[in-house]
């Protein structure tokens, strides 16, 4: 990091006898310190020779090149001070190199140089500075281009240019879209100059994220298609872990669409990565359990819309058989790290997607009137996020809503004519779903975001499952109260009901409101299809509930509305079958 040839003459004799003198000179005798321990010193114990207290540079007659070297060591210096960094006397130092840079009197040849505006860009992207970002690169950008820097991949700017994408990628930059927003508009207006670039890859996976997240999906699938063909481009990359990560990531922007047949295509090609072949050896657990999960993701968004009642439950039990391989496949890797056993593991890689797959695979089975299987696959998650809460913050996050996917299993069993009409049965399941509801609403209240006020509790979903216990418990008209509460919260939230992909202004979905009831916003028609019946949870279908959100944005809380949530309660009771073939609450499915 440091050109250390200006820092004395070197001894052909003895070549490390220029550095013990230095650090002689620093009082450590050259026992404990690195060369670059070493450096860092003397550029910091020297800067005052080099630089005037108003920042100017105080030697005259020298060469740009040694002014420069200079700017650099010293910048170098105080990001590597051992007693702290000094960021800003740092970036000083970086824009004075590259105010000299522009004025053209030295190019990227320079070591320093490439040094010094690479470490600035990086100084801007870690801090989150990304106007400051933006405008070095496009400044570089644009020079680079006039001058056709960038028509050879193994020019010293194209080089450059690789390095910058890296840390696109690799920075915080990429996790907030208000964060990246700036420097969109200078990657796509150099998107095709970029093309070349070898981690090109990575930040069209950065630009397909963000979009997603301002909920433009139609530029998200554009880069998720150019990211896999980048990959694909590439040797090395070609029938490895990229290539199926970009697979993976275009079938889930394919599903936004509503392209089932065409995103299951993709996974299809990932399925055949990962599996060994005579092209290529296949690819590890972890990778697997991520293909096996988006197929069952893709099966069961297709069984949601899907008309025939034979092909749904069908393509349904195929969603089932891919979520318990990959369900397998994350047990086993948690085994095999010892998380179970409390050893310490990076919980944030593995645990949390395992706890959320399995209470995946805990909806669908209870969908499917599979209560035992369903109670098994969810309580291995409640389990996980007891043992480990404290470990993560996203397992941390994940706790408040375990408790209500739990008891929403017993709720939908009790709810089922096999077991509503047997009163010792249908009693121990809805007492047991009050139980987890209960403590997933005192996990929530510790939380907070939400311990401020009732409303904010009110829009989740589990305010809604309490309106419904504490119906079928006997308190008629406090379920009453909380159902209009939540029905009520939900028409102030400006999201998508069906995958509650937020509004954004100047976003190019989430802008589609259902002409009956005007209360509720959709991202397109899959996803207003997809809300209609909500085989997730067919209680908050808005085949149910168009109705009352219809009435409540109308009038208002009034005696009719009070009415028809009255009769939304009694509709909910399933209809009395003549026998009912059941010796236990977790018989045989």
């Amino acid at each position: 990091l440091f050109d250390i040839s200006i820092m004395g003459k070197k001894s052909k004799r003895r070549p490390n006898a220029r550095i013990k003198r230095d650090v002689a000179v620093a009082g450590d005798n050259g026992v404990d310190l690195s060369p670059e321990e070493a450096g860092v010193i003397w550029w910091l114990k020297g800067e005052s020779e080099f630089m005037t207290p108003q920042g100017s540079f105080r030697q005259t007659g020298g060469t740009i090149d040694r002014e420069v070297q200079i700017y650099c060591g010293l910048a170098m210096a105080h990001l590597k001070n051992p007693e702290g960094r000094n960021e800003s006397k740092a970036e000083f130092y970086f824009r004075k190199v590259a105010d000299i840079e522009n004025t053209d009197r030295i190019g990227f040849s320079a070591r320093s140089v490439r040094e010094s505006f690479l470490e600035l860009f990086r100084l801007y992207a870690e801090s989150g500075r990304s106007k400051e970002a933006s405008e070095l690169l496009e400044n570089y950008l644009s020079k680079g281009c006039g001058r056709g820097s960038f028509n050879r991949k193994d020019s010293m700017e194209a080089r450059v240019l690789y390095q910058c994408t890296g840390i696109i990628a690799l920075s915080d930059l990429t996790k907030k879209h208000t964060d990246m927003a700036p420097l969109i508009p200078v990657l796509e207006k150099y998107i095709d100059t970029l093309d070349g670039i070898d981690a090109i890859h990575a930040l069209y996976y950065a630009m397909s994220r963000y979009f997603l997240g301002i909920s433009f999906f139609s530029k998200a699938l554009i880069y998720a298609k150019k990211r896999l063909h980048a990959v694909q481009k590439s040797p090395e990359n070609r029938y490895g872990k990229l290539e199926c990560s970009a697979l993976v990531n275009l079938a889930k922007n394919l599903c936004r669409f509503g392209m089932y047949e065409d995103a299951l295509s993709q996974l299809k090609i990932a399925d055949q990565i990962i599996s060994p072949t005579d092209v290529n050896i296949g690819l590890g657990p972890w990778e697997k359990s991520l293909v096996y999960e988006a197929l069952g993701d893709t099966l069961k968004e297709q069984a949601e819309v899907t008309k025939m009642k034979e092909l749904r439950k069908r393509l349904h039990l195929k969603s089932i058989s891919y979520y318990k391989k990959s369900c397998k496949l994350r047990y086993d890797l948690l085994e095999e790290f010892g998380a179970k056993g409390g050893v310490d593991i990076d919980t944030d890689d593995i645990l949390t997607p395992t706890i959320l797959c399995s209470f995946k695979i805990g909806r669908q089975l209870a969908n499917n009137k599979k209560w035992s299987q369903a109670k098994e696959y969810s309580m291995i998650g409640v389990e996980l996020v007891e043992r480990h809460v404290n470990d993560s913050k996203s397992v941390a996050m994940a706790y408040p809503m375990v408790y209500p996917y739990f008891g929403k299993v017993f709720l939908d069993q009790y709810l089922h004519s096999d077991y509503y009409y047997l009163e010792d049965e249908a009693k121990l399941l809805l007492h047991s779903a009050r139980e987890y509801t209960q403590k997933g609403l005192a996990a929530y209240k510790r939380m907070p975001a939400l311990s401020n006020g009732v409303h904010a509790l009110a829009k989740l979903p589990i305010s809604f499952d309490m309106a419904v216990e504490s119906y079928f418990l006997g308190k008629k008209e406090v379920a009453c109260q909380m159902l209009a509460c939540h029905l009520n919260a939900r028409t102030a939230v400006q999201s998508c009901a069906a995958c509650g992909h937020a509004w954004i202004k100047g976003g190019e979905f989430v802008n589609k409101i259902c002409a009956n009831c005007d209360a509720v916003c959709y991202c397109n028609d899959v996803c207003q299809q997809r809300h209609w019946k909500n085989f997730d949870d067919k209680r908050m279908s808005h085949k149910r509930l168009c109705p009352l959100l219809k009435e409540l944005k109308g009038f208002g809380r009034t005696e009719s509305l009070h009415g028809k949530i009255l009769d939304f309660f009694e509709d909910l009771k399933p209809s009395k079958r003549r026998e009912a073939h059941v010796t236990d609450i977790d018989g045989v499915d």
